[in-house]
């Protein structure tokens, strides 16, 4: 039906005016009336989609609390999250785990995420999380606000979605075809962000599933910020030879 579909939530997470009213449980006058200052996606095959959880901000912004650099949802956490481990088809499939043991490789693991709570977060932090929240929920009108327009983003290794991608235009292509590929469920799965005044690094999880096969991959993401804006990105993974096969 066009939608990008969020496997945790069980319910799409951008889709047609149509549907998003049929989800929200309004008429579709009420959601024509938000959708005037929320920026759609614009699919390949010209089909255009909303972020039903922009919608919905405005429709019950009581639902919606703040926390530092944005909001939170109201998605659950999950209780378990999973280790990567290597299939012989070439995707990364999951074994359970604690949700704050995000494993890198034998005897290393991620310390408990800061996400909540704590000290003052730097600017830069919250600029990061802004974004990440914004690709989760196809919210294109602030990717264009956190992302220069000559920004860069570097995705390594040899699969059809490495490259460089110059261009504001380019980088939300890019992470378009990610949907595309993933038939709507890729996620980056946030752990957590530690900035300085020049960089952020973003450590997530980059979970899609394709082809009966699952991914989900530790990803460090090294992000340079110019004026408050983000101006490079390059992406790490843990095993790039099961990355580039997850989407070969």
């Amino acid at each position: 039906m066009g939608t990008w579909h969020d496997p945790d939530l069980g319910r799409p997470i951008a889709a047609p005016l149509e549907r998003c009213a049929q989800l929200l449980g309004v008429e579709l006058a009420t959601v024509r009336t938000l959708a005037a200052t929320v920026e759609p996606y614009l699919r390949a095959d010209g089909t255009r989609i909303w972020s039903l959880m922009q919608l919905e901000r405005q429709l019950r912004p009581a639902a919606y609390r703040r926390r530092r650099g944005g909001y939170l949802d109201r998605r659950q956490a999950p209780t378990a999250d999973a280790a990567p481990t290597r299939a012989a088809s070439g995707g990364i499939h999951g074994q359970g785990t604690s949700s704050l043991d995000l494993h890198l490789g034998p005897g290393i693991a991620l310390p408990p995420s800061s996400e909540e709570g704590g000290a003052m977060a730097h600017p830069n932090e919250e600029l990061v999380r802004r974004a990440y929240e914004a690709f989760n929920t196809a919210d294109v009108e602030t990717l264009r606000e956190v992302f220069t327009d000559t920004t860069i983003f570097h995705e390594p290794g040899r699969s059809p979605i490495s490259g460089d991608y110059q261009g504001l235009d380019q980088v939300l292509g890019f992470f378009g075809t990610l949907i595309e590929l993933s038939g709507g469920t890729f996620r980056a799965t946030l752990h957590d962000v530690v900035a300085n005044d020049e960089h952020v690094v973003g450590l997530h999880s980059s979970d899609a599933e394709r082809d009966g096969r699952r991914a989900r991959s530790p990803t460090v993401l090294v992000c340079h910020v110019r004026d408050g804006r983000i101006a490079e990105t390059w992406s790490h993974h843990h095993d790039q030879h099961d990355f580039d096969a997850f989407w070969a």
